[in-house]
């Protein structure tokens, strides 16, 4: 598995695969990140094969401002500035 890419992937790697289910603070959208938008990865295993499944989780932006007030984070109002929510 990989970290730090805020992109979902799946690649292979000689005979391996290299996973990054994704991100769930700060995923990449094409040109931007969504801070109010989750991805994740879940796998799926049995005796003979697995499969991997991508998701995407939207929440509402007033939400996310609630939450990011509420957590006591430092300099949360210039942190939401960024985002425009």
């Amino acid at each position: 598995m990989t970290g730090h890419m805020h992109q979902p992937m799946l690649r292979m790697f000689g005979e391996q695969f290299l996973l990054n289910p994704g991100s769930i603070g700060l995923p990449y959208g094409g040109k931007r990140l969504m801070p109010t938008r989750a991805e994740y990865a879940l796998i799926s295993v049995t005796d003979s094969d697995f499969a991997i499944g991508f998701h995407q989780v939207y929440y509402e932006p007033v939400i996310f401002k609630q939450r990011v007030l509420g957590s006591g984070m430092p300099h949360a109002e210039w942190y939401l500035s960024k985002w425009n929510v």
